[in-house]
């Protein structure tokens, strides 16, 4: 026997006779024929649950599980996956507004879903060893096992209708706020795991002022009835903004992978965008808008607390 062979890879057998002396040979061969004894013969299943719940207008619930065995296949497949698998994938969405108030004051709709993908061979691979016999470690069971997970959570914050009280009519109305991220996780034969993380957070402030009122008419002594230069009578010059809006984005990324018998490799990223846009109607008719944006490196900031105290690390951009 050479190598590792395997009975499930076998597609030809050639057998032969060579003469390794110097004088002719002749007579008869017998080859007897071949039969495979004690076949193995076994029961497989597969499974599948749903589950999808309806919460009236609030929010709703939806999943699913697979489990299947290493044998089972369809009436049209010979054969099965050759590996025992369990998938399973979760959902749900709410909005929290509608509970905290029946008129839809606020807007906060929250989803999150969690799900993972699991698949252990029934053979060592490449190999006719069985993942489930004594002889076959711990150890060696987990490497052969793929795995995949993967989860994320999303949620958003907005007020739909407008306060009577001055101070959160000009605050808290006007601020908008989301957030997504997911996480995912991975292993197999030749990948001890791989991690990566996503992240992104939007937050917005949106003004108008009613500056009318503060409005300068230098021509209106003229009177529209003058000729020609009856028109300046409507002029109005403002020198105030009319508008103001500010959003910030954060948007962060962190992977780590490590091979078998290899060197962990994290890689990340941390970046703050700052958006400012001040408006002007200097003249009737001209509208002015003056913005800047900003953008930050933060992968050294230790706490994104920070933030909220002014620390927003390395400016890269402007």
């Amino acid at each position: 026997m050479v190598g590792n062979p395997t009975s499930r890879q076998i597609r030809v057998i050639t057998v032969g006779i060579i003469n390794k002396g110097f004088t002719f040979k002749s007579g008869d061969i017998w080859l007897d024929e071949l039969r495979v004894s004690n076949v193995e013969k076994v029961n497989a299943i597969a499974m599948r649950t749903l589950v999808d719940l309806k919460l009236a207008d609030i929010g709703s619930i939806s999943g699913n599980l697979e489990k299947r065995d290493a044998d089972f296949h369809n009436v049209n497949d010979r054969w099965g996956t050759g590996g025992n698998t369990l998938n399973y994938n979760f959902q749900t969405n709410f909005d929290l507004g509608r509970v905290i108030s029946s008129e839809k004051v606020f807007s906060i709709p929250i989803a999150l879903s969690f799900g993972k993908n699991e698949n252990v061979p029934k053979y060592l691979t490449g190999k006719d060893i069985l993942i489930g016999s004594e002889s076959v470690p711990d150890s060696l069971v987990e490497r052969e096992t793929v795995v995949q997970k993967n989860s994320s959570f999303n949620f958003s914050f907005k007020k739909n209708i407008p306060s009577k009280n001055w101070y959160v009519r000009n605050t808290i109305d006007k601020i908008s706020f989301s957030y997504a991220g997911t996480n995912s996780f991975s292993k197999d034969f030749n990948t001890k795991f791989r991690k990566a993380y996503t992240g992104n957070t939007n937050f917005s402030y949106s003004q108008t002022f009613n500056i009318e009122k503060f409005g300068l008419n230098p021509f209106g002594w003229i009177g529209e009835n003058r000729f020609l230069i009856g028109r300046l009578a409507g002029l109005k010059l403002s020198f105030l903004p009319n508008s103001f809006n500010f959003s910030g984005n954060t948007s962060e990324s962190r992977t780590n992978s490590l091979l078998i018998g290899g060197i962990e490799k994290p890689v990340n990223a941390f970046n703050l965008t700052k958006s400012y846009q001040v408006g002007f109607t200097p003249l009737n008719n001209l509208t002015v808008q003056i913005n800047r944006n900003n953008v930050n490196d933060m992968r050294d900031v230790k706490s994104k607390l920070s933030m909220f105290t002014g620390n927003f690390g390395e400016e890269v951009s402007m």
